[in-house]
């Protein structure tokens, strides 16, 4: 018999100006329970569920994905480079991860668990999305991140793998301040890209870059 699964997906990045865009996929058996990291385990607050990476603190990520990683089935991230990103644009760059990630994930849970038939797994991606021609079932939902917490799960994964790429980067380019903005076009971005011009790190495509070039 075949065990149902729900696989949440979602894209970290999308607005961002620099570094990569991220799209996780998390498979979770549907009778497991969201995952919550108790308050003990922190410094202060009230317990923190799983859920939208927009409303987690960046130092509790690392905890949630362990959370994440332990009561998942498997999960599967994917980052797009800035230069793919301008070659084919944001938009389709995005379709094309999603697309990968999922069908990745979806050939080694069925290598895993020895089925041919994934027609049971319930695939639900964040935003009113069309991913076009693809080799399996989804529902796109609009703010299914706040609202599904495997979507939230993937949104976590994919935030914990965004945010550790531009602290890296922070590190060649410490004057667009990336370890703070993360890539995002925040003043003080705005105003150190005016200052230095573009790094080889930004996204062309994106107007605020393209204003300074």
């Amino acid at each position: 018999m075949v065990r149902r699964l729900i696989v949440g997906v979602d894209e970290v990045g999308y607005g961002a100006i620099a570094g990569p865009l991220v799209v996780g996929a998390v498979a979770f058996d549907t009778r497991t329970r969201c995952p919550i990291l108790k308050r003990e385990k922190f410094e202060r607050g009230a317990d923190v569920p799983v859920g939208d990476s927009k409303t987690i603190k960046h130092t509790l990520l690392p905890r949630l994905v362990t959370l994440i990683e332990e009561a998942c089935v498997d999960y599967d991230v994917i980052q797009v480079s800035p230069k793919e990103i301008d070659r084919v644009g944001v938009g389709p760059a995005r379709i094309t991860a999603i697309k990968t990630a999922v069908q990745r994930l979806l050939e080694r849970i069925a290598i895993q668990e020895r089925v041919t038939d994934v027609a049971g797994y319930k695939v639900i991606v964040d935003g009113d999305i069309c991913l076009g021609e693809c080799r399996f079932q989804y529902t796109p939902q609009v703010k299914a991140d706040a609202t599904v917490w495997q979507v939230g799960a993937a949104s976590i994964m994919a935030k914990y793998k965004q945010v550790h790429a531009m602290l890296r980067l922070h590190e060649e380019f410490k004057k667009y301040g990336w370890d703070q903005n993360k890539g995002y076009p925040t003043p003080d971005h705005r105003k150190a890209l005016k200052e230095h011009g573009a790094s080889k790190y930004h996204r062309r495509s994106y107007k605020p870059v393209q204003d300074v070039l």
